[in-house]
């Protein structure tokens, strides 16, 4: 398919790399992202309504409930293994082996903890679904299968076309990392990173980008934002009024910026950029 930059981060948010999904991609006649929707998960006969339980129940078999639940707390919110326990009822304890068959072996949830953390020591370990496909699934189709049933699919099309900003956001924050990746390799930041995730507290603060090398003691933090507004100055206030958060080398280190605009930046926040050699990233830079 031949798409804009941000049709394909929306496409690719809920069908991820699945060749085949794209293969009946190239069947549909209007290519609207909510006609889309509706052919591929609404409409009688769509052919993903039930994709994500078929899935689950080829890899998982007789237990496919139990993994089934997991991905669901995981969707519904629960990030920590106390949540996830809690809204499964599966013991705290009984957990370990699930989790690990779908981190490890099925790469359909990825752990993380903040980037300036060890993974093995760190006790602020949160689950995400890493599987953009089950992330949509659940969240808008199986989440809604009651409305879709009793003859409802356009209630169910008006709420995912109102929340699929803030559910494309987390997404939009994976390919703005990616593409630093590619910078980092290419040597086209201010240094050269060894380490890059997000980061967070137990208070609720958080940052989506933080990138640090231990050596030189750089810092690079960012924030991506995926919405129909130009990004402007107070989100880069926002941002450095949080950065002391973060007690990484906090008296001996050099401090950078950048952020990630769906639809650009205004002209104040240019200005500062250029004056305070801020990163500013558009759509189209990430496409190159």
């Amino acid at each position: 398919m031949d798409l804009e930059i941000s049709t394909f981060v929306e496409i690719y948010s809920i069908f991820g790399g699945v060749p085949k999904y794209y293969e009946l991609l190239e069947n549909v006649n209007d290519r609207k992202l909510m006609n889309i929707i509706s052919e591929q998960f609404l409409d009688i006969g769509a052919p993903l309504l039930d994709e994500g339980t078929n899935i689950l129940i080829s890899e998982f078999g007789t237990q496919y409930r139990i993994y089934f639940s997991i991905i669901e707390a995981i969707a519904s919110g629960a990030s920590t293994l106390n949540d996830i326990s809690n809204r499964t009822g599966i013991k705290n304890t009984s957990l370990g082996p699930y989790m690990s068959d779908l981190i490890n072996e099925y790469e359909i949830l990825v752990r993380k903890v903040p980037v300036n953390e060890k993974a093995s020591k760190s006790k602020k370990g949160r689950y995400f679904i890493k599987d953009n496909f089950f992330k949509f699934w659940f969240r808008f189709i199986h989440k809604n299968r009651g409305f879709i049933e009793s003859g409802r699919p356009e209630y169910v099309l008006s709420k995912i076309e109102s929340e699929l900003d803030q559910y494309i956001g987390p997404v939009f924050e994976n390919i703005c990392v990616e593409f630093l990746y590619r910078s980092n390799d290419e040597k086209k930041l201010q240094f050269v990173f060894r380490n890059i995730g997000s980061w967070w507290n137990r208070k609720g603060d958080e940052i989506d980008i933080v990138a640090l090398n231990d050596d030189t003691k750089d810092i690079l933090m960012g924030e991506c934002k995926w919405n129909n507004r130009k990004m402007d100055v107070d989100i880069l206030t926002k941002l450095k009024d949080k950065k002391n958060l973060i007690k990484w080398n906090l008296n001996a280190r050099t401090e950078h910026y950048c952020l990630f605009s769906k639809s650009g930046f205004s002209k104040r926040l240019h200005d500062v950029a250029e004056d305070e050699d801020i990163l500013l990233f558009t759509l189209d830079d990430l496409s190159k």
